[in-house]
Formats: C-alpha cells, sequence, structure tokens
C-alpha cells in the first residue's frame, strides 16, 4: 500500500468528516450548499493528487482489486454519497417549501382564532339566552 495514498486518504476524510460536522450545524439551505461546493472541491483535489500519485491518467482507470486504487475509489465514492445526500436534503427542503406555500388554502398552519368574533358571538348567545329566561 502506498503511504503518500493513505496520508492523502486519512487527510481527505479527515476534512470530509468536519464539511459533514459543519453542514449538520447549518440550517439554511444556501450555507448547506456552500458545503456542498467545499465537498465536490475536496473530491475534485482528492481526485487529481491520488491520480497522480498512482500513475493513472483517469478514476475510470482505477481497478478495484488493486488495493491503492480501491482506497482512492472508497474516498472518492463516499465524498460523492455525502454531496448526493445534502443534495437531496435541500431538495426535499425546497420541495416542502414550496408545497407549503402553493397548497390549496394557504399555509398548512391554520390561521390564529379571531378572539374578537368569538367573543361578540359568546356575548350575543348569552344575551339571547338572557332574553330567553326572562320571557319566562
Amino acid at each position: 500500500m502506498n503511504d503518500a495514498l493513505t496520508d492523502l486518504a486519512q487527510e481527505t476524510q479527515r476534512r470530509h468528516a468536519e464539511l459533514i460536522a459543519e453542514a449538520n450545524r447549518l440550517q439554511s439551505i444556501e450555507a448547506r450548499r456552500e458545503v456542498r461546493d467545499s465537498l465536490d472541491q475536496l473530491r475534485q483535489d482528492f481526485t487529481s493528487r491520488a491520480l497522480s500519485i498512482t500513475g493513472v491518467s483517469a478514476p475510470y482507470l482505477w481497478l478495484p482489486e488493486n488495493p491503492d486504487h480501491a482506497v482512492a475509489l472508497a474516498v472518492r465514492n463516499d465524498i460523492a454519497d455525502t454531496e448526493m445526500r445534502l443534495a437531496a436534503l435541500a431538495y426535499n427542503q425546497d420541495l416542502f417549501k414550496t408545497i407549503r406555500e402553493t397548497r390549496p388554502g394557504g399555509p398548512l398552519i391554520p390561521p390564529a382564532p379571531n378572539l374578537e368574533k368569538i367573543l361578540m358571538t359568546l356575548g350575543l348567545i348569552l344575551i339571547g339566552y338572557f332574553i330567553l329566561i326572562d320571557q319566562r
């Protein structure tokens, strides 16, 4: 196993873990997109350096049965998987926001009750009740 590739893989996975932790702390879709962009750059940088270490001209030439190539493939695929999950999360948040905003009948949260109307109605009912009692 190539020590330079192992060091690169460990360094890359440490940075990958930091970016995942950062994405978990963030709430906004835009901020998570920035993390996704950082992950994409990390994957590209790793791929470029791993290609030169393994002496291969393109990632599709890495063979899973070669231990060095397997490490490079694993790290690269791990980062791509995280990117895909963040993209799906952003898509779902956008979708739910769109559904919430365009749903017939308005937002999902019912409007607050109009206390003034409720009190007026109760007052009229009470007045009607007292009028009925007085007439008996």
